[in-house]
């Protein structure tokens, strides 16, 4: 594995690529490439209005940016799902398949979805 793949790996999927075999699934999140704020000015009347606009315009912004690389992740076989308002996606697969997805230019990092334990607040 390259350094430039581990990279974009948070430690506990390093871990994993390290332990695993090749076919064992995992699932990850993959933070894409924001693709920025538009400077474009929402023409809305009303508050539902403008916030149903803005939505559009991110779908958009982030269809046009992300388009190949939802394409790529299909094509590795790792059913993408989400990516469609913010730049995350949930990818579940073979270990070897995110290997190669963290190649992709439009991925900018990834992180193992593991369960954690929530610790309650002292009274």
């Amino acid at each position: 594995m390259t350094p430039s793949v581990l990279a974009k790996a948070d430690p506990l999927l390093a871990d994993k690529f390290n332990s695993a075999s090749s076919q064992e699934v995992v699932k990850v999140v993959l933070a894409l490439i924001d693709p920025g704020a538009s400077s474009d000015h929402v023409h809305a009347t009303t508050a539902t209005e403008y916030r149903i606009a803005l939505t559009n315009r991110r779908r958009h912004q982030i269809a046009l940016v992300h388009t190949e690389t939802i394409k790529s992740l299909k094509l590795l076989h790792l059913n993408p799902k989400g990516g469609q308002v913010t730049t995350t996606v949930i990818v579940e697969g073979p270990i070897a398949a995110v290997e190669e997805a963290l190649k992709l230019p439009g991925v900018r990092s990834a992180s193992l979805d593991c369960e954690f334990e929530l610790i309650r607040p002292l009274k």
